[in-house]
């Protein structure tokens, strides 16, 4: 048997039947995920940012510091989450949108964890989640190089999305505290990607639900099929290795048939 419920569901489809292959206690521990924040900007030009590829372009300079950069873009729903102020404030904001560029920073977060729960009667997933303050850092600190890269870049203004600080900032002296000041986890607009760990790989039982090819540990015919099963979050998107790691299982199951 094949599960590949996905990180979310894989967990609670496990603790409803009966708590399966959870000998190890660690189902629907360990959650990681890619938290992202942006960087909205409105330059004197058009941009036309509906038009082209959605995240064509990419730096991975500061990989070693744990983040990465690239473009974004997203319906105008989307947007409105993260964009200040509601009725005809939001309506002004979305007049400007063609001369809008959006970077994000997706940032590794490997020491926020959380979990993932079975509700009664429900296959919707509890979640918990907790962002840990150098996650936070490091995020503040891509906030600060995007804002130093739309400026120089020509922006009129940009958006970060932070709470307590100019909701539009006009200068890099007005984004200044983005490099002086600390912040909370609840001050920051995120988005998450790439969800991982709730059923992980580990080679020793009492740590981990599946073996080094995906086989849970309590049972020797049921296999876990995606990214739940990844030993720990990693640095960037992880479709490749998803894709390596199902090749790999479909490979050893063939072997057993």
């Amino acid at each position: 048997v094949v599960l590949a419920a996905g990180c979310m569901a894989t967990p609670v489809l496990l603790q409803h039947s009966g708590n399966l292959a959870n000998r190890s206690g660690e189902v629907g521990r360990n959650l990681q995920f890619h938290p992202g924040v942006a960087v909205a900007g409105v330059f004197p030009e058009l941009v036309n940012p509906q038009f082209g590829a959605t995240q064509g372009y990419q730096s991975v300079a500061f990989l070693e510091e744990g983040f990465k950069l690239e473009t974004l873009w997203a319906p105008a729903p989307v947007l409105a989450v993260r964009t200040p102020g509601s009725g005809r404030e939001l309506q002004d904001r979305f007049a400007e949108m063609s001369r809008l560029a959006v970077w994000d920073a997706i940032i590794t977060a490997d020491q926020s964890v959380g979990t993932v729960k079975a509700r009664p009667r429900s296959m919707d997933p509890d979640l918990r989640w907790n962002l840990h303050p150098d996650d936070v850092e490091t995020m503040t600190r891509a906030l600060w190089i995007l804002a130093e890269i739309f400026f120089a870049a020509g922006a009129e203004k940009i958006m970060t999305g932070v709470r307590g600080i100019a909701e539009e900032m006009f200068s890099l002296e007005d984004a200044e505290p983005l490099r002086t000041e600390k912040f909370s986890p609840n001050a920051m607009a995120i988005g998450g990607n790439h969800v991982f760990c709730t059923t992980r790989m580990h080679g020793d039982p009492a740590r981990g639900v599946v073996d080094e090819l995906g086989r849970c540990h309590d049972l020797d015919n049921l296999y876990i099929a995606d990214t739940g099963i990844f030993p720990q979050c990693t640095s960037v998107n992880p479709m490749f290795t998803g894709m390596a790691l199902a090749h790999r299982q479909a490979a050893h199951l063939l072997d057993r048939l």
